[in-house]
């Protein structure tokens, strides 16, 4: 029942924009400039510009004040918090295209929701790079390739869920350093290979869905270690 409860969630889209709207912000966009947001670091600015630009900015559902005001904290979906950018919340918002690298500059980030576009290409490595990341939720998008071994770094994270994508190859085993992990939902894509035994670590964990993929080989015995462990699927 969770699993259709995230499919549910994660492929709800608004449909709000205008061609008016579109056009204005295309022409807002050739014209901001980061040297003018003191908010923010300029490289946090940068950051989201490049997120703007490479998901279709002006498509979306709601890209209200985005690349129009010098104040990202009153850009649809992101909250500053004390000079830097905190939260991103995109959910369901009609994001087309990659998730920019650019993103591993937001060292503040606590949260990344992008759940419910049609973003595609690969999760960037350079997502490793978020220290302060409590949540990653990219669920129901077309995202493909590797999980990539660097969000074993996210040592802050409690919520990782890639699920509904087409992710393939083997789950990294340096997930197994998220000690503070309390959901991993890896469901419904393309993985194969051996469940990593390092998994049995994350002692914090409540919530584990492997479910509807391609693994193989046995139930590593380390899983009896997850004494929090909740639901396993």
């Amino acid at each position: 029942m969770k699993s259709l409860a995230y499919i549910a969630f994660g492929f709800l889209l608004v449909f709000t924009s205008s061609a008016p709207m579109v056009t204005a912000s295309a022409q807002a966009a050739s014209t901001f400039s980061c040297a003018d947001v003191t908010e923010i670091p300029q490289v946090e600015c940068e950051a989201l510009v490049a997120l703007y630009t490479s998901t279709n900015g002006p498509g979306w559902g709601n890209h209200s004040n985005w690349l129009v005001t010098n104040t990202p904290g009153n850009w649809f979906g992101v909250t500053v918090t004390f000079g830097n950018v905190t939260s991103i919340q995109l959910v369901s918002n009609q994001l087309t295209g990659i998730i920019p690298a650019q993103l591993g500059n937001l060292t503040s980030l606590q949260q990344l929701n992008l759940m419910g576009n049609l973003l595609s290409g690969s999760i960037p490595p350079e997502l490793g790079n978020l220290s302060s990341l409590g949540e990653l939720k990219l669920l129901g998008n077309q995202l493909s390739g590797n999980i990539p071994s660097q969000l074993g770094n996210l040592v802050n994270l409690g919520i990782l869920n890639l699920s509904f994508n087409q992710l393939s190859g083997n789950i990294p085993s340096g997930l197994g350093n998220l000690t503070s992990l309390e959901q991993l939902t890896l469901s419904r894509n393309q993985l194969n290979g051996n469940i990593p035994p390092q998994l049995g670590n994350l002692v914090s964990l409540t919530y584990l869905d492997l479910s509807y993929n391609q693994l193989s080989g046995s139930i590593p015995s380390e899983l009896g270690n997850l004494t929090s462990l909740e639901q396993l699927t």
